[in-house]
Formats: structure tokens, C-alpha cells, sequence
């Protein structure tokens, strides 16, 4: 087996929680002391999309350790990541029908273990119905946006039909896990799991923590911008309805012409919007997620806390409090994923 950096930070995701930023920013920098050397699509595509019969451990580290060490050798600490790592929003992990080929979320904990048995791993969670508004709102108008229905609708738990999952399995957010699963495969020495709400709140200190994670020295500053920046759910509302004539969600791959156009049509239609209707509609899609969601998490969390030792309480996190749901506390974001 061919020997690994002694730094070989794996960052698992999730999606929308500042992953672009970190991707591009942080772990793409020299200046700040990491590489990533490995093309993400390239990492995706053996980890996540081959065929558990074909999938080779031996042969996926032979294939992919070679930068690493170059990286290393350079004295960056080389990072893996990818935010498909820990499941696909939709589909409770798996993705949407046409990704169904894709590992389950434990499969590819055990392929990382089975390639990577040294590294560390970095895990950022976003509370829960945060996480749901901004999931949505992307899978409606962003990459690829095709998705037309309504959060009641996306939330709904009931079989799409015979043989087919929800579009969204409350099972993905339960952090605990996939955070138990990784302590199980690497010991919880070896697993950071960090709230995306620090990054929100203080980026430096955030970002200090993981380089404490992997050895390196604290830093005064780091950089800022936005990358990834959310939709409004006004703009997405317009999208959604467009999405029922235009959209073909079982179609991989670009979007086609009307799509295109569907998408830049929202996009400037949404800017021009009054600020109060915004505003009206952001809290309205906040009031009926946090309806459609009181006190799913909050078991979930507790034991998320106790074996992370996480203060999710103070970051708003929904906890067991006497049979009450815990409030929630919003927060402003660094331009990172919405």
C-alpha cells in the first residue's frame, strides 16, 4: 500500500454548507497552506457513481494517491473534497431517479474508510431548517433547477409512486449517522464535525479550527467573497411555476433552451421584485417549513451534540426541551452556499 500524507484532510460536505467556499477559497489556496490536487469530478466519479462490483480500494488509491504525495511534498496538506461524499439532497441520500445508480451514503463512508484509512475527515452540518429552505430553493433555481413542486410537496413523506422514493427523505439530515458512522470507521479523534453556522458567524475562527484539525498554524485573516449566492424564495416561486411547463426533470445532463430561458427570465424578473414581497415570502417559506418539520431533528440532535460535543443549543438547532421544540436563531452569511 502506498504510503499517505500525514495531513489527508477528506472533506464529505454536506451540500449547502459553505462547501464552495471552502472548495475554492480555502482549500484551493497555497497561501493558505492547502491543495487539493484531485479533479472533483474525477473523485465523484470513483468514489461515489462506480459500480460497487467494480469498485477496487487498492486500485482507486494507487490511482489517486500520486498528487497527494506531490502535494504534500510541497508541505500543502492535500484535500479531498466533495460534497457528493455524504449523499445527494434529494432522495434521502441516493439523489433523484436518474442518480439512483449512485452509492448509498454508508457504501461510500466505506469505500473512503477502505481507500483512506489514515486520513482525517471534516463533516459541516446546517441546521436542519436552514438547511431544508436552502435545498429546496436551489433544486427549484439553481444548477440545474428543474424541481416544481411545493415545499408541502417536497416534505410530503408518501411514495412518489410504486418502487420510488420522496423527493426528500427526512433520514439525510440526521447528522448523528453519518457523523456515528465515520466515528465507527475512523475514531472520533479523526472526525471534525463543525456547524455551518460558525462559518456564518465567524469565518477566521471557523477556518482556524480546521487548520488546527490538521496541524496548521492559526491565521489572522482569510479570504472573503461570495461564491454560490442563494436564490430569493420570490425568484424561486416565479422559477417553480415556470419549471411546470418547461422543466423535464428526468433529463440529465444541460438544460435545454426553455429551461435556459426559464432561468434567466426568473433570475431578472426576481431582481426587480419590491423588497417587502421578498421579505414576505422568505418568512412565509420559513414559517411553513418550520411547521412541516417541529421536532423531527431534535432527538436526532441531542445525540449529534453528545458525541461531537457540539453546543447545537446555542446555534439554534432544534434539542428535546420538556416536549418543546427549541427556538431558532438566524444568522448572516459570508457569501457561501445558500
Amino acid at each position: 500500500m502506498i504510503a499517505a500524507p500525514d495531513r489527508l484532510l477528506i472533506h464529505v460536505g454536506f451540500h449547502k454548507t459553505g462547501t464552495s467556499y471552502l472548495q475554492r477559497l480555502i482549500f484551493n489556496d497555497a497561501a493558505q497552506g492547502f491543495c487539493s490536487p484531485v479533479d472533483r469530478h474525477l473523485l465523484r466519479d470513483v468514489l461515489v457513481r462506480t459500480s460497487p462490483f467494480t469498485f477496487d480500494a487498492a486500485e482507486t488509491r494507487a490511482g489517486l494517491m500520486p498528487p497527494l504525495v506531490q502535494a504534500a511534498g510541497e508541505g500543502l496538506v492535500p484535500v479531498l473534497s466533495h460534497e457528493q461524499l455524504s449523499g445527494q439532497p434529494a432522495g434521502g441520500g441516493y439523489g433523484l431517479r436518474r442518480r439512483e445508480r449512485e452509492a448509498s451514503r454508508k457504501e461510500v463512508a466505506d469505500r473512503i474508510h477502505a481507500t483512506f484509512p489514515e486520513a482525517r475527515i471534516l463533516i459541516v452540518i446546517r441546521e436542519q431548517r436552514d438547511m431544508v429552505r436552502s435545498i429546496y430553493k436551489w433544486l427549484v433555481c439553481g444548477w440545474e433547477g428543474r424541481l416544481s413542486a411545493s415545499i408541502e410537496q417536497f416534505l410530503d413523506q408518501s411514495p412518489i409512486e410504486r418502487g420510488y422514493s420522496p423527493l426528500f427523505n427526512f433520514e439525510y439530515l440526521e447528522y448523528d449517522r453519518i457523523v456515528g458512522h465515520f466515528h465507527k470507521l475512523y475514531g472520533a479523534s479523526a472526525v471534525l464535525t463543525l456547524p455551518y453556522e460558525w462559518l456564518s458567524k465567524d469565518p477566521p475562527a471557523f477556518v482556524n479550527r480546521i487548520r488546527g484539525f490538521v496541524d496548521l498554524p492559526a491565521v489572522a485573516s482569510i479570504p472573503a467573497g461570495r461564491v454560490n449566492e442563494g436564490k430569493s424564495a420570490a425568484t424561486c416561486q416565479v422559477k417553480r411555476w415556470l419549471n411546470r411547463i418547461v422543466a423535464s426533470p428526468n433529463r440529465p445532463g444541460s438544460l435545454s433552451r426553455a429551461e435556459r430561458w426559464a432561468a434567466r427570465f426568473s433570475g431578472r424578473f426576481g431582481k426587480y421584485l419590491p423588497e417587502a414581497l421578498q421579505a414576505r415570502a422568505e418568512a412565509d417559506l420559513k414559517r411553513r417549513i418550520r411547521h412541516l418539520l417541529a421536532g423531527i431533528y431534535a432527538e436526532s440532535n441531542a445525540r449529534t451534540a453528545r458525541m461531537t460535543g457540539l453546543d447545537l443549543t446555542s446555534w439554534g438547532y432544534q434539542m428535546p426541551m420538556d416536549g418543546r421544540e427549541s427556538g431558532s436563531i438566524e444568522h448572516t452569511t459570508i457569501a457561501t452556499d445558500g
